[in-house]
């Protein structure tokens, strides 16, 4: 079974997409984008996180890389209402683009695509390989 952190605005979407994925075999976790997202991925340690994003909000870019700059290898996937945001810079740095819409198919099908690719988020035995308030870690093979 999947963990999956679902970050979203509206309860009411957070709601369907918990039963259509617990219908699937997955484990929801669903957060408040007010949250501190990367305090929820420490403590939750999920396999895949769906970001919600809606309008062109301010920060989402800047959640997005934070999330990248610790989680390299955690899988990304945004789930937007807003059409353009598969063209905006920072969603280059998703694994996926999603538009929303009540076709459950395209989302379920790239968070399938996404958990099949993956690589460990956590590599050590369930726990991040560094935190938030530590600085990267650079190994040469």
């Amino acid at each position: 079974m999947s963990k999956i952190l679902l970050v979203e605005e509206y309860e009411a979407i957070c709601q369907v997409l918990t039963d259509e994925f617990a219908d699937l075999g997955h484990d929801v976790w669903t957060a408040s984008p007010r949250l501190n997202i990367l305090d929820l991925i420490r403590t939750v340690e999920p396999d895949l996180v769906i970001l919600g994003v809606d309008y062109q909000p301010k920060h989402w870019g800047d959640i997005l890389f934070d999330i990248k700059r610790y989680y390299y290898n955690l899988p990304i996937i945004i789930y937007s209402s807003w059409r353009q945001c598969k063209s905006h810079p920072a969603a280059l740095a998703a694994d996926y683009v999603v538009i929303k819409s009540s076709d459950f198919d395209d989302l379920s099908d790239k968070v399938s695509r996404a958990l099949q690719t993956r690589h460990n988020p956590w590599p050590n035995h369930g726990h991040p390989a560094h935190y938030p308030t530590d600085p990267p870690i650079h190994r040469v093979h």
